[in-house]
């Protein structure tokens, strides 16, 4: 209709003005906070013309009494009009954030909050919960590995520093090892990424279910899993042969593929001089020695 941009055009006038009103307002450097320039500007709106009037009544010998009146209403309107200038970009905000609030599922209505300044409140409260909730999910999810649901590297090796340094300081024994899934790349190639995925999936879910007690699994880097035994050396290499017998005979079937896993493991003993990259050092060291020598198994002498 003809009429309606011109109402629009007269509606957003005030908000454009009120705006350019409220940037002027604050960017003056003194006072610093938002409240004190919000109690400054009322107190000038109501002083001022109350002020100037009583200055031309008395200038012009008139009673002053009827001036002040005068003043004192022409001071109400600039405070309402100061007031109303200052606090809209409250009520902006906190329609921008009742849209922002849309399809979250979160109630965009704030209970006994009736006003502009208790629903941005509301609002703000609620973002901030979601925001929070987000980086929980989000930090989560990134100290998983999404394949095989074990820690991430990063959460793997404060774990892995906060166990070697609780060992030493207590004289416990431990042992880490490293575990290689031998012939990733060639089931990959023959059956596809999805199938070797599985069989990845497949040895992280039967570690967790064959280490005891207080031993643990993770995923390290590519196809190598980290294991960390808490016991003595004779215990870490009974507890890897029992891993390394299951592993071998563990069948995974997956779309009519018949999969077996070939590993190979290579570990070291924690001593009580051991630095974290020292440890992890030697048992990388003993995976070597056994893919070199042909064996399933090599520990520290």
């Amino acid at each position: 209709m003809p009429g309606s941009d011109d109402r629009g055009e007269a509606a957003a006038a005030p908000s454009v003005s009120a705006r350019g009103l409220h940037r002027r307002w604050q960017g003056l450097g003194w006072p610093r906070t938002y409240h004190g320039k919000l109690l400054l500007g009322g107190w000038l709106a109501v002083a001022l013309p109350a002020v100037a009037a009583a200055w031309v009544a008395r200038r012009s010998g008139a009673p002053p009494g009827p001036a002040l009146a005068v003043g004192l209403l022409i001071g109400a309107v600039l405070l309402a009009l100061f007031l109303r200038a200052m606090l809209r970009p409250l009520a902006e905000a906190e329609h921008a954030l009742d849209r922002r609030l849309e399809g979250t599922g979160v109630p965009r209505s704030a209970p006994g909050r009736a006003d502009a300044a208790g629903r941005l409140g509301h609002h703000a409260s609620r973002i901030l919960e979601l925001m929070a909730q987000r980086d929980a999910a989000l930090a989560q999810a990134s100290a998983r590995y999404p394949l095989t649901g074990l820690p991430s590297r990063g959460e793997t090796l404060e774990r892995l520093r906060q166990t070697v340094s609780l060992a030493q300081r207590d004289h416990l024994p431990l042992s880490v090892a490293l575990l290689d899934v031998d012939d990733l790349a060639e089931v990959r190639a023959r059956h596809g990424e999805s199938i070797a995925d599985r069989l990845m999936e497949a040895v992280a879910r039967r570690l967790e279910q064959l280490l005891r007690g207080s031993d643990w699994s993770a995923r390290w880097e590519g196809d190598r899993f980290l294991l960390v035994l808490v016991c003595d050396a004779e215990g870490a290499q009974a507890a890897l042969e029992r891993v390394l017998h299951d592993l071998l005979s563990m069948r995974v079937v997956v779309d009519g593929h018949d999969i077996r896993a070939t590993v190979t493991l290579g570990g070291a003993h924690v001593r009580t001089d051991d630095h974290l990259t020292e440890l992890l050092s030697r048992a990388a060291a003993r995976l070597a020695a056994a893919h070199a020598q042909g064996v399933a198994l090599r520990l520290d002498d």
